[in-house]
């Protein structure tokens, strides 16, 4: 049944996908011709390079020091034909002056072998014409040139205008050829040999780092040479290699996009403006990248400065609240000569201050939601973009959104056959209603992450904002549609989670049940047998996550839960995590998205005294992660390869001492999981199948902060309280964790994504699987307190300021529940109750920490203070006691209470 139900998975992608890009693997070339030639090898100090002689495009891309090849050279034989790209090819749309149609070039469109050109100095390895390929009444010159520079490597070409006129050059792309086809490979293969890359769309500051997938060794850069922004990037549809779950496809490094922007993405507003470049008769033009290693991702900008890149650090990141102080750190060896924002008064951009090492940090506040974009002029030339999003402040997007769910997304039907009402379901934004059918029956189903999404959003959202009337709708959901209906309350099956409530079966149904207009001749349009399987393991730690926050709401507010007590929710939570493993055991053996979850009933289970259940799940999960420690790369799901699993692989290493699993974790989430100057991308844990599975519109393309991003960020930023200096984690991990809440609308409404394909770049159209990543949003969302060797006193979810001794803390994150002081590893977290503001003295370690006011379901708060990572008391908390729970208690009335933790 399992191995059946991967099949279908399989399947669904063949029948929606477009002809030629079912699956992962790659159609054999017929023609082989291109390599009967052989090939040259050549070296530099840190990078080989060996060029196939007929096309001199690249077979092999190589570390000097570990021989590791950046290229898919294992399938070169495959991909030898006409239309496969390699490194070294070339895309052009040109015109005459005067003329409205583009004339399209393409070097691996129809493979001819180039002219060799002998090189007129040394540090050109290998040069050629490309006449050879060019059509006969093209009005340019075109020739390619592999070159050493320093200790690295270039590839540039030279364009000439032959024309008796200007001839304008609208498009110039250059395709980013790297092996990120996992097709076929075993997990520990794809980590040992194939590599993911990620773009920072900025312009002549732009680059894309390439990291191998397991983290480690080197990152490989592309940077521009001379001038040759970054300026967009396009997917390369038109490979014929087989785009699917175990490859996302390739894109290239547009300087030009003009010709593409007015034609194919007109409807949609790029991350830079597009441009194209005009040449007189005889004028050349020259463009180009420059490749050069990292010795690790964290030194990805060192590296960058060493090379004369600008450089941009911005605190709390580029999703930027507007009630937020943001931060940005400019370096370059360059003085700026500029600062613009578009549009203009989105963002207010001052210079406020020069670091000991010439950093010119700037005052960043938001003043228009929606995308801005930050342009830095330098007196060298080079133009830099930083893409920002403006959202509201973090409380109200919250608030919007979980007042969207429970008024737009509430449903309430009587009537209806599968049992749904009343419930938060799947909403189209697009038109504006509920999606009550689909021929993926999970969507509609209220069950997968397609369709569990909108009301686990919903709940979760609770735990981080309570709003009492939401949670009495939220508890008949729970009581009336979960339990009894997703979850079975009785019989065989009991605790188990059912896959769908809707199902495809017209003939057991009333006629006019199902719409004429979907096609539900598919695998996915599930029959009732199908629907009611408990088999998928994934399913679960949704229904746990919702049993589990009505036993925190019940537990730590008064007259918020009234249908069950607190006890039997911690209960049930329980429950659905021993079902899991008992009745969907075959999923159950990889890590699951939210299985934070679990770990968060086991810690309650021991704190509420539950010994024997804590026992029990302790167990059952220590199995799940002894068989996680025996593998070396233990990230497979339905999936080959998935970036959800680590998650929960991470959490669980990390709590029975499986340290170096969960370090092999960690990195390998930070290759997938990257910081730049760019909101759609810091923290975007990549993600390029769900829209198959959760979206509206279903094709392979990176996802812009799907719930990946906010699910990684749980390792990310467990991991930086272990390791408070390492200001990568922060950066990596607080990023991924707003995209939780970067897509959501002025309105409320939460997409599963936001698509990245530059003739696309908005919000997908239906709520789908957001759920998980807001998930990783409310369990996650904290405010941090550091202090930078280079950028000084620094806060993430929070204004700061300084005066004399004290550094004071003004939070807005949504929860205001959490707060880290990274200096002193404290970690402090309140259960109910909000925190207002904190006083900390660095000489003393003191904080003085001031709540807000209670209402009427939170009269007292509850306060945990504790080193992070350490058993030992190393605080003493002044002014409240602890209660019989072991939790600092204080009475919550109409006006502020202050407290202050000391160092022992």
């Amino acid at each position: 049944m399992n191995k059946l139900f991967y099949f279908y998975y399989l399947l669904f992608f063949i029948l929606i996908s477009p002809l030629g890009q079912a699956t992962a693997q790659t159609n054999k070339s017929t023609d082989n011709e291109m390599l009967k030639a052989g090939f040259s090898s050549f070296e530099t100090p840190t990078i080989g390079l060996e060029l196939v002689n007929s096309s001199q495009t690249a077979a092999k891309l190589k570390a000097a020091k570990t021989s590791f090849d950046f290229t898919p050279n294992d399938r070169l034989e495959n991909r030898a034909g006409n239309g496969y790209y390699h490194l070294g090819d070339i895309n052009l749309r040109v015109r005459s002056i005067g003329q409205s149609e583009w004339i399209a070039f393409s070097s691996a469109e129809k493979r001819q072998a180039v002219e060799k050109i002998e090189p007129n100095n040394a540090s050109v390895l290998a040069a050629a014409s490309l006449k050879s390929m060019l059509p006969k009444d093209f009005p340019l010159e075109l020739k390619r040139f592999w070159q050493k520079k320093d200790d690295h490597l270039v590839l540039r070409f030279q364009l000439k205008n032959t024309a008796d006129g200007e001839v304008e050059i609208g498009a110039l792309g250059i395709p980013m050829i790297f092996n990120n086809n996992i097709d076929r490979k075993s997990l520990d293969e794809a980590h040992a040999e194939n590599v993911f890359f990620d773009p920072y769309i900025g312009g002549d500051a732009g680059y894309l780092q390439v990291a191998r997938l397991n983290g480690q060794d080197e990152v490989l850069l592309v940077l521009p040479w001379k001038k040759s922004p970054f300026e967009a990037y396009r997917p390369l549809l038109d490979d014929p290699t087989r785009r699917g779950i175990t490859f996302e496809g390739f894109h290239e490094w547009m300087i030009l996009s003009k010709a593409y922007a007015d034609n194919e993405w007109k409807e949609s507003e790029q991350w830079n403006e597009p441009t194209s470049k005009i040449l007189a008769p005889g004028e050349s033009y020259e463009v180009g990248l420059e490749f050069v290693l990292a010795s690790e991702i964290r030194s990805i900008e060192e590296t960058l400065l060493q090379h004369q890149q600008p450089v941009a650090v911005g605190v709390p990141g580029y999703i930027l609240p507007m009630d937020v102080e943001g931060k940005l750190f400019i370096k370059h060896n360059s003085k700026v000569k500029s600062i613009s924002v578009e549009p203009s008064r989105a963002l207010k951009v001052k210079a406020v201050n020069t670091t000991p090492n010439a950093w010119i940090e700037y005052a960043v506040s938001a003043k228009k939601w929606g995308r801005a974009r930050v342009e830095i002029e330098y007196a060298d030339g080079k133009k830099q973009s930083i893409n920002y999003k403006v959202i509201k402040p973090e409380s109200e997007v919250v608030a919007d959104n979980g007042n969207f769910l429970t008024t737009e997304q509430w449903y309430e039907n009587d009537d209806d056959l599968f049992g749904r009402s009343p419930s938060v379901i799947t909403y189209d934004y697009d038109v504006k209603r509920k999606v009550l059918e689909d021929s993926r029956a999970w969507i509609c189903g209220l069950s997968d992450e397609g369709g569990a999404g909108a009301w686990l959003n919903a709940v979760m959202k609770q735990f981080v904002q309570p709003d009492p009337a939401q949670v009495e709708q939220l508890e008949l959901f729970v009581n009336n549609t979960m339990w009894g209906g997703i979850q079975y309350s009785e019989g065989e099956n009991k605790y188990g989670v059912r896959k769908s409530m809707f199902y495809y079966e017209p003939d057991s149904v009333p006629a006019g049940t199902y719409s004429d207009t979907i096609n539900y001749n598919t695998w996915a349009a599930w029959s009732k047998k199908d629907a009611e399987s408990v088999g998928r393991s994934y399913n679960y730690p949704h229904v746990a996550a919702a049993h589990w926050v009505m036993y925190r709401l019940g537990r730590n507010y008064e007259g918020l839960v009234k249908q069950r007590s607190w006890q039997w929710y911690l209960e049930h939570a329980y429950h659905t995590a021993i079902a899991m493993v008992e009745q969907a055991p075959h999923y159950a053996q990889f890590g699951q998205m939210e299985g934070t979850i679990f770990l968060l009933v086991l810690n309650d289970l021991k704190a509420e005294g539950m010994d024997e259940m804590a026992k029990q799940l302790e167990t059952a999960m220590k199995v799940r992660a002894s068989h996680w420690a025996s593998l070396n790369y233990p990230f497979g799901s339905e999936m080959p390869w998935d970036s959800t699993g680590q998650e929960e692989v991470y959490m669980w290493s990390r709590y029975f001492g499986f340290d170096q699993k969960a370090l092999v974790t960690l990195n390998a989430i930070l290759a997938y999981m990257p910081t730049v100057p760019h909101w759609a991308y810091n923290g975007n844990a990549r993600r390029y199948w769900d829209f198959l599975y959760g979206g509206k519109y279903s094709r392979i393309e990176r996802m812009i902060h799907h719930y990946g991003s906010a699910l990684n960020a749980i390792p990310v930023l467990h991991e930086y309280k272990l390791q408070p200096d390492d200001f990568y984690l922060l950066r990596v991990g607080y990023g991924g964790m707003m995209g939780a809440l970067s897509n959501i609308t002025q309105d409320g409404f939460a997409p599963c994504a936001s698509h990245s394909f530059p003739s696309s770049l908005w919000n997908d159209g239906i709520s789908g699987d957001y759920g998980p990543g807001y998930f990783g949003y409310a369990v996650n969302s904290s405010s941090y307190l550091t202090k930078h060797d280079e950028f000084g006193w620094l806060s993430f979810g929070a204004n700061i300021s300084e005066k004399k001794d004290l550094v004071n803390m003004e939070i807005t994150s949504a929860s205001k529940s959490r707060v880290f002081i990274a200096p002193e590893k404290l970690w402090i977290t309140l259960d109910a109750g909000s925190i207002r503001s904190l006083n900390y003295n660095p000489k003393t370690g003191d904080v003085q920490v001031t709540l807000e006011k209670g209402n009427d379901f939170t009269p007292k708060a509850y306060v945990h203070v504790e080193s992070f990572g350490s058993d030992n008391a190393n605080f003493d908390v002044e002014n409240i006691t602890k209660n019989e729970r072991g939790l600092y208690e204080t009475k919550l009335d109409n006006k502020p209470v202050t407290f202050t933790i000391t160092r022992k």
